[in-house]
């Protein structure tokens, strides 16, 4: 889609990008990973510890660090980067977009 949709509007000088979070640390995802530890009945700790251990960096993102990529596209400095998909997940996906 977003290959498609670049090719139709850069000649208008709009620019299409996806962003692909992964494990980021919100509110959402400590809910989900507490549901996991009730439903297992572990501590949530060690979930959260274990989901973190999956990432190559060995921690869940940050949203701060997800809104640096969303304002680096919005600027002029991303001005020749449109139709891609950009994986913001500490390497956790390993193939390739």
């Amino acid at each position: 889609m977003a290959k498609t949709l670049s090719r139709e509007l850069g000649k208008d000088n709009i620019l299409i990008n996806n962003i692909c979070p992964g494990r980021i640390d919100t509110e959402r995802a400590q809910k989900l990973n507490k549901a996991r530890a009730d439903r297992l009945k572990r501590p949530v700790e060690e979930i959260n510890k274990e989901m973190a251990a999956e990432v190559p960096l060995g921690r869940y993102g940050t949203a701060d660090e997800t809104a640096d990529l969303i304002v680096f596209l919005g600027s002029d400095r991303a001005s020749y980067i449109t139709g891609t998909t950009i994986q913001i997940d500490g390497g956790l996906v390993r193939g390739i977009q």
